[in-house]
């Protein structure tokens, strides 16, 4: 659902601002800094707990929405 989404990837050495798809993210554990050269590794782990609490959230408000208006 949000592969497409964009992400800004700091360099932790010249603070250089990379912009990464999710989807891209999720299949590289790390890139190269296009100003200093820097190698940048990238925390799936900590990405796929956002996007599974993401995830839910919509689910939530969706669920909230989809009842939004009706009778009790």
């Amino acid at each position: 659902m949000f592969n497409k989404a964009e992400l800004t990837v700091p360099c932790p050495d010249c603070g250089q601002k990379h912009t990464k798809t999710i989807g891209w993210i999720q299949t590289h554990d790390q890139f190269t800094c296009e100003r200093c050269g820097e190698r940048i590794h990238l925390d799936h782990d900590h990405l796929l707990a956002g996007l599974e609490k993401l995830d839910k959230t919509i689910a939530d408000l969706r669920k909230s929405l989809g009842s939004f208006g009706k009778k009790r």
